[in-house]
């Protein structure tokens, strides 16, 4: 015996699965859009680390000095002083020692001279740092491609922990540079700094938030570079491939002509 599904409840059923599936969806994305909070505030612990929820690696087990290795994951710092740096970050590395962390290193996505300009200008601003150096630097590389020269800025002095942020060349024909943000705990200059000083001595800093994606918004793809070269290539062969059938055509035109 068949039993017959009536096509009013099947497509309610149908119409209720989609309605399901655009929802996780929805609900994937806003949560893949909410940046990881890693609260470095107060204190730098690996205690601190494992409370964010960052999804990491554990790497150098068992040796004295845990690290961890984490990507692609946007990620927002909070530092003492009330600072906040958000970045969605490729790449990065956390070195710890002695249940602390000692060194934090992440590295962003590619991105166009014009924005990375604009982040250095921005991470220059909050730290109230010298531009003169970094306008020389701008315009020795403005359009450079090849023999672009790296450049970094570090807060030593008006912050603790120290806060370095680096443009490293990307290797990349269309979008050069890389932002590489450095947060380091363990020199010898801040042996007698700690976060409650630094919350007691500092002012609120003038830019609270540095954003260390581009500020246009886009997500740039390095693929995009090779997608561009592809496209001369397919140009240029095609162009070479209708040379080749041009050229006999004339010929015969012109050999025709005289006869």
């Amino acid at each position: 015996m068949c039993l017959s599904v009536p096509r009013t409840v099947l497509s309610r059923v149908l119409r209720a699965i989609f309605g399901l599936s655009l929802l996780m969806t929805c609900f994937a994305v806003i949560v893949s859009a909410v940046p990881v909070v890693l609260d470095l505030s107060r204190t730098h612990s690996v205690e601190d680390l494992r409370r964010s929820g960052l999804i990491m690696t554990e790497i150098n087990g068992g040796l004295h000095g845990q690290a961890y290795l984490f990507e692609n994951q946007e990620v927002e710092i909070l530092l003492p002083a009330g600072r906040r740096i958000r970045q969605k970050m490729v790449l990065g590395i956390i070195d710890t020692k002695d249940g602390k962390l000692t060194r934090l290193k992440v590295n962003g996505g590619v991105m166009p001279h014009d924005q990375a300009v604009q982040v250095m200008r921005l991470f220059h601003e909050s730290f109230d740092l010298p531009v003169a150096p970094f306008d020389a630097w701008e315009a020795r590389n403005r359009g450079k491609i090849r023999n672009a020269e790296p450049f970094s800025s570090s807060a030593n002095r008006q912050s603790y922990p120290i806060v370095s942020l680096g443009v490293d060349v990307s290797m990349n024909g269309l979008y050069p540079w890389v932002i590489g943000l450095l947060i380091s705990w363990d020199g010898k200059e801040l042996w007698d700094r700690n976060e409650e000083r630094t919350w007691r001595e500092l002012p609120p800093p003038t830019v609270a938030v540095i954003s260390l994606n581009p500020p246009s918004g886009l997500e740039y793809d390095r693929a995009d570079a090779y997608v561009r070269t592809n496209f001369l290539i397919l140009c240029l062969l095609v162009g070479v491939g209708l040379s080749l059938l041009l050229v006999p055509w004339l010929l015969w035109r012109k050999y025709r002509g005289k006869s």
